[in-house]
């Protein structure tokens, strides 16, 4: 890289380098090529100066000026903070408000540990973040996964977007300066879109397992399937939610540290004969379970046969015993949200009304939906191009049949009687097509 170099048109000399992973540039002011190159050294032995002073100010350790420049006082910069005192400050002055204060709480103690509890937030770099990554994703999960004792990419990011906005706290609100720029692009895995729907066929068999093995929570899959919302508040829905005189439910939006949002859901017959059906005296909430063994809840211990609101970390838990017992592989409690917005894009292929089911605020969110309908188009590509190849076999058929025919023969007959096989071939496979594709439709 030029230390200087002059722009198209312009006399004026530009200086341009890089230290520390970081890029410096700007204008030397000059005309004359031999003082902009001493402008552009002078400006490089600051940035040098700087950041050494910055070093003895953050490790307190003697660090001599680098060759070449000029002597420079230890000045701070900023203070120094480790990830176990910048996690901790964090923590107090935003974390503990947020509403996921527990799953934070968990959460914020694992990246401390990945990423060093005495490092210095300031030397965070890609190639740490890589190690940081690797270590989290070697590590099995100690609670449940998608797949057994592997970590989703989803999960893993995650971990790494807490740790750097356990830094970028640092930088904004501690004014700790940062060594290192991160390129997320280096160390983010790929996360792969859910396009996951239960079939028809797989909903039978959820049904029919459902009530075999455990009906109490057979209200909640159907609702959460006729609605489209999430566990977390389809689940813990409160009979106050629920307003008869509209026929619709008010729950609040999923946040993360923003002001909640109402979301309205309107609900088909088929969902309000369930509200209908869960009545049950004293209970405020709309699904509940009746408690098999003595437990604890609420702070104190409930009798066997006592009936108490269904949370959803039971309902997620006992959804996955049904899920594995009916042998539907590769499918989650969200997944149920999935599969209702698939069928209501599938139906009418509208994007808007996918987004105003879900409450997404855009359509960026909502586009993830759009793999499966890709999904069916490529089918029914492939299933017309099998009508066709079909169809191709049977007009080459009529071609040799009417081969035989010599030339001082009646051509226009042997033409007209081609034209009409090809029109009766084309009638007969477009309602095999259309026969086909609604077969299809409602059996996907």
């Amino acid at each position: 890289m030029r230390l200087i170099y002059k722009r198209n048109g312009c006399d004026i000399w530009q200086y341009r380098f890089q230290y520390k992973n970081s890029k410096y540039y700007g204008s030397t002011a000059e005309t004359s090529k031999a003082a902009a190159i001493r402008r552009a050294k002078a400006e490089r032995a600051k940035v040098i100066a700087e950041y050494a002073a910055a070093q003895v100010a953050r490790t307190g350790a003697f660090m001599p000026s680098p060759a070449g420049t000029p002597f420079m006082p230890a000045v701070a910069i900023g203070p120094r903070h480790t990830f176990d005192s910048a996690a901790k400050k964090y923590w107090d002055l935003v974390g503990k408000k947020t509403e996921n204060a527990d799953k934070l709480w968990g959460a914020l103690k694992v990246a401390v540990q990945l990423a060093g509890p005495n490092n210095d937030v300031a030397m965070l770099s890609d190639l740490r973040m890589q190690e940081i990554r690797d270590e989290y994703e070697s590590s099995p999960p100690k609670k449940w996964s998608k797949v057994e004792g592997e970590r989703s990419p989803s999960a893993i990011n995650d971990m790494l977007r807490l740790v750097v906005r356990i830094r970028n706290y640092a930088a904004d609100l501690l004014e700790c300066r940062m060594h290192y720029e991160l390129h997320p692009r280096r160390w983010l895995l790929p996360e792969p879109i859910n396009t996951r729907e239960l079939s028809l066929a797989e909903e039978v068999r959820l049904e029919a397992t459902c009530e075999r093995l455990d009906p109490e929570i057979l209200p909640a899959v159907k609702f959460l399937l006729f609605t489209g919302l999430r566990e977390t508040a389809g689940v813990a829905l409160t009979r106050k939610q629920v307003d008869e005189t509209l026929n619709r439910v008010k729950v609040d939006l999923k946040g993360r540290g923003r002001e909640k949002v109402e979301h309205r859901v309107h609900l088909i017959p088929e969902a309000r004969e369930i509200l209908d059906a869960m009545r049950h005296p004293g209970q405020e909430y709309v699904f509940t379970t009746v408690l098999r063994t003595p437990s604890r809840y609420r702070g104190g211990v409930r009798p066997a046969g006592t009936r108490v609101p269904l949370t959803p970390k039971t309902f997620a838990r006992r959804f996955r015993k049904v899920l594995k017992a009916a042998g539907i592989e590769n499918f989650t409690v969200i997944d149920l949200r999935h599969t209702a917005a698939t069928r209501l894009l599938r139906g009418f292929g509208s994007m808007e009304l996918v987004r105003r089911l879900l409450g997404h605020t855009t359509e960026k969110c909502t586009r993830r939906y759009a793999a499966l309908v890709d999904d069916d188009l490529v089918s029914a590509m492939e299933m017309t191009a099998a009508f066709q190849r079909r169809g191709l076999q049977e007009v080459r058929d009529v071609i040799r049949k009417h081969s035989a025919i010599e030339a001082t023969a009646d051509l226009p007959g042997a033409l007209s009687t081609l034209a009409e096989a090809q029109r009766e071939m084309k009638k007969k496979m477009l309602a095999e097509m259309r026969q086909a594709h609604f077969t299809y439709a409602t059996a996907a």
